[in-house]
Formats: structure tokens, sequence, C-alpha cells
């Protein structure tokens, strides 16, 4: 049971933090544009990222646990995916290094160096993999086991989004949740289960059109209980599994300030 004195506390410091513009809490992206909408993914926290199969939802979850093992080396993190472990830690490589990976190129002696120290840099991070199905009852003794502060569902059901916000609350950590529509599907029942939802929204014909160069992509906050809704945008480079901020600002101030 929460006190109203209690509940008022945290309440008004989230929203202190909202209108002063501090340093987001929580697990943060390294997007500044995002991060200052969301404000962090909170502990307690379900976050929802959804778009049609694809289109890198992914890619951009592994590009923050790459932020992660920058910002914050100390914090442990759970992937619980349908991909296998070896799958991920090939992407995260990717994303880390910079290098792609093929038989039909040559690889010079700098990024051979990139990847080994790449492996000798962050094989200590505290990143763990469960592959497949696992109830949430063992889920939570994994959590509990490993220490975990930051927990990755790819893919989650639609149907399980609600219980996921419950163990969210009940571990008292951020849970990232990545959820493939169809494209006529309605996304209500979604955005009532998130604490904060997200569209990543990407067209494949201006991907294929870039021709290797930076692909736009837009992420657009529908659902924010603890910051503002609005969109902001950065680059994807299909290539190395990147996304990087878009330094073209003007445009997302001028939504973010029309969202306010």
């Amino acid at each position: 049971m929460i006190s109203l004195k209690q509940s008022l506390s945290e309440s008004i410091q989230i929203m202190l933090d909202t209108i002063s513009f501090n340093a987001p809490e929580g697990i943060t992206t390294d997007y500044p544009e995002l991060d200052n909408l969301t404000r962090g993914m909170r502990k307690g926290s379900l976050t929802v990222l959804a778009s049609l199969p694809s289109l890198g939802k992914t890619a951009f979850a592994l590009n923050i646990i790459g932020s992660l093992m920058g910002k914050k080396p100390e914090v442990p993190v759970l992937c619980c995916s349908g991909l296998s472990h070896m799958e991920l830690t090939f992407r995260l490589l990717t994303i880390l290094s910079g290098v792609v990976c093929g038989y039909d190129r040559d690889h010079h002696g700098d990024e051979i160096t990139r990847l080994t120290g790449c492996v000798a840099e962050q094989q200590n991070y505290p990143l763990f993999f469960e592959e497949g199905g696992m109830s949430f009852e063992k889920i939570t003794g994994l959590c509990s086991e490993k220490h975990i502060e930051f927990l990755i569902f790819d893919p989650a059901r639609q149907e399980s989004l609600a219980e996921l916000r419950r163990l969210a609350q009940k571990l008292d950590i951020p849970v990232l949740a990545l959820v493939s529509l169809k494209r006529a599907e309605s996304t209500a029942e979604i955005v009532e289960a998130a604490d904060t939802m997200i569209h990543l929204v990407r067209d494949r014909r201006e991907t294929k059109k870039a021709h290797g160069a930076p692909a736009p992509v837009s992420l657009v906050v529908a659902r924010n209980r603890f910051g503002l809704c609005g969109t902001c945008r950065l680059n994807f480079i299909p290539q190395t599994m990147r996304f990087e901020n878009n330094h073209d600002m003007e445009d997302n101030e001028n939504k973010q300030e029309e969202t306010r």
C-alpha cells in the first residue's frame, strides 16, 4: 500500500524533472531527442516499442545495450529473445565495432582489430540471454539471482503486455517489450497496457534508395505517463544496424513545442 504522501513525493519529482528538463532518470537510449520526450525508462515501468515486422526493433534494442555498455557498465541486462544468443551477439558486435562481416568482401587489419577489441572490452559486461519461451515465474527468479536492472522481451505478444507491466512493477525494474504489428492491426490494447508507447516508423523504399547512406527513421512517442508525446528522428545504417542521432534538430524541437 502506498500513501498519498509517498505518491506525491514521487509524482512532483517527475513533473519538476520534465518541466525543468533535468537529466532523464533510469535507462536512457543515448538519443537525446527521444530521452527528453520519454524522460528515460523508469523502474517499474513498461516501455513498448512497436512497428511492422523487420524494421529494426531488435537492432534498436541492441543499440540501447551498446550505449549502456559505455555509460553504465555495471547495469545487468537480461534479454529474453526468440533469436539465438549467437545471432544477437553477432549483431551486437557489428553495432559496436561498425564492421560489416561477409564472405564476399575483404576485411582489413583495422576491422579485425576493432572486432577483437570489442570482445576484449565487453566480454565481462553483465548481459544475459534467455532463448525461447520462459515462464514469468522463472524469469522473476533469474532476475533476482542475477540482480537484473533492465529486462528486454523480443518479441512480446500483445496479450502478455499487461502481465509484463505487472512483472516490471513487481521487480521494480524497467522492461522494454518489442511488439510486431500487422498493417491493419489496432494498437489500442497495446497503448492501454504500456507506460510508454513508441512506434518505430521506417520506409523500406527510402532505405533502398539510400544505397548504403543513412536512412531516416521516425520514433513516435504515442503514450507517455512520465513525460511528453511527440516525434523524434534518427538515421539508420542498415549495414551496421546502427541508429544515429539526426543533427538536424530544428524540426524535432518544433514538434516537441507543439506537443507541449
